[in-house]
């Protein structure tokens, strides 16, 4: 499956699973419940294939460091607790992104990447295939 199905949606935790498109937004599926929900127009939705992360030569995908946890974790879940350990969720975040911006990447989105490394974990969803695919597309632009 590819990652450009697959959104955030501001306001609304978790991620979401496009459905189909209607007029006046979009019918998305929680991809930890399953509950459809619909997000209108005027939602702010960003799909994870189009995010980035800042370092501090570059911009890496989302899909390269989601991968990269995958690795450095051997396709197991990260397991601490997001909320109490910041000081060891950053520390685990620098091994697999040792360069990254730490002007410009802050702790909530250390916090929401793990997340969303979970939940896509979970549903299967993070596989080489996806990362290969959107690399050479990015090269190729």
């Amino acid at each position: 499956m590819d990652l450009t199905s697959i959104f955030s949606i501001a306001g609304k935790p978790g991620l979401y699973q496009l459905v189909t498109q209607s007029k006046s937004g979009v019918l998305v599926q929680n991809l930890e419940d399953g509950k459809k929900v619909h997000a209108d127009a005027s939602s702010k939705i960003s799909g994870l294939a189009d995010i980035s992360i800042y370092t501090e030569t570059e911009e890496k995908l989302l899909t390269e460091v989601l991968l990269a946890a995958k690795s450095h974790f051997d396709g197991k879940p990260f397991e601490i607790n997001l909320s109490k350990e910041t000081a060891k969720m950053v520390e685990t975040f620098e091994a697999i992104l040792p360069n990254y911006d730490k002007d410009r990447v802050y702790n909530s989105d250390i916090k929401k990447i793990f997340k969303w490394y979970n939940i896509l974990l979970a549903s299967d969803l993070l596989t080489e295939e996806v990362a290969e695919e959107k690399t050479e597309e990015a090269k190729a632009e």
